[in-house]
């Protein structure tokens, strides 16, 4: 009998034990997943930078903000790791931390060369085309000085915003620091890039990015040039920034356009990658730092 009661609390004990276990390891699992690219079995990276980042809320026109939740902070995590795949040739770790935090481990890289991948990976990618000003297409010498005078809330023109063009220099590489000048652009966003269905790098044209829309963007972006006339500027916005101002050329454009104006290859190649994997939330760095063995 003795033996008997032994036994059963010894099974007991282990039943127990492991069943802490697995519930230490459910809660560790869910503050923590951490995702693996560029080799199929996991690393463990010893050499090379640790970055640490924050997510925002996301904000509506009312500054009110969306909570971050489980399902959020995985989509980050996915499109994060989508363009390191995009970029190749990275051996990486992306780690979800507590509720806002993302950490990611790149191999054999020094902290100039993270820099230049945080830039690369954390581009938001929100794109949006919309209507210029009819000032714009008609008399551009006197829309020019409206659209700096939005810009500085110096005057208001009811259903339309004021954004910023950046000069480029010789090579084409943007100057973050110099406006060329201010577009006046219609708020209604005419196609989204939530539509967009493929962007890549042209072959053809360096510094030219093909995108092709879905069935409902195409819908959308013929309505919207249709009701246009040949040589009106079609504003194509970037993260708040004006990336593009091109005139119509056809009579409508549908399913397929060019960005143009980009500054290689390499930067094609990443606006293509920010726009097939955008991120729906911004992201600030919190901290850079090297790892080693």
């Amino acid at each position: 009998m003795r033996k008997t009661l032994i036994v059963i609390s010894v099974i007991i004990a282990v039943l127990t034990a492991l069943f802490f276990k697995d519930i230490s390891n459910y809660f560790k699992s869910d503050t923590q997943e951490t995702l693996t690219t560029g080799i199929s079995t996991k690393p463990v990276i010893t050499d090379g930078v640790l970055i640490l980042l924050k997510v925002q809320a996301v904000e509506d026109e009312n500054v009110n903000s969306t909570p971050l939740n489980p399902e959020a902070m995985m989509n980050m995590q996915l499109a994060i790791g989508q363009r390191i795949n995009v970029i190749g040739d990275i051996v990486s770790e992306i780690s979800i931390i507590g509720e806002d935090r993302i950490a990611l481990k790149i191999a054999k890289i020094d902290l100039l060369e993270a820099k230049e991948y945080v830039k690369r990976l954390t581009t938001p990618g929100r794109l949006t085309i919309h209507e210029a000003h009819p000032l714009h297409n008609s008399r551009n010498i006197e829309a020019l000085p409206l659209a700096k005078k939005v810009a500085n809330k110096e005057e208001i023109v009811p259903t339309y915003i004021s954004l910023p063009e950046y000069a480029r220099d010789k090579s084409g590489i943007t100057i973050q620091d110099k406006i060329r000048q201010y577009w006046l652009i219609k708020k209604r966003i005419a196609v989204n890039g939530a539509d967009i269905k493929l962007a890549q790098a042209s072959l053809i044209q360096p510094g030219t990015v093909e995108v092709t829309l879905s069935e409902t963007g195409a819908k959308d972006m013929l309505n919207f040039t249709s009701n246009m006339i040949q040589g009106e500027f079609i504003i194509t916005v970037l993260d708040g920034i004006v990336v593009s101002a091109t005139s119509l050329n056809a009579p409508s454009l549908s399913k397929r356009f060019v960005i143009t104006q980009q500054a290689n290859q390499e930067a094609s190649a990443d606006l293509a990658a920010a726009l097939m994997f955008p991120l729906e939330n911004s992201i600030d760095l919190i901290e850079m730092k090297l790892i080693s063995k």
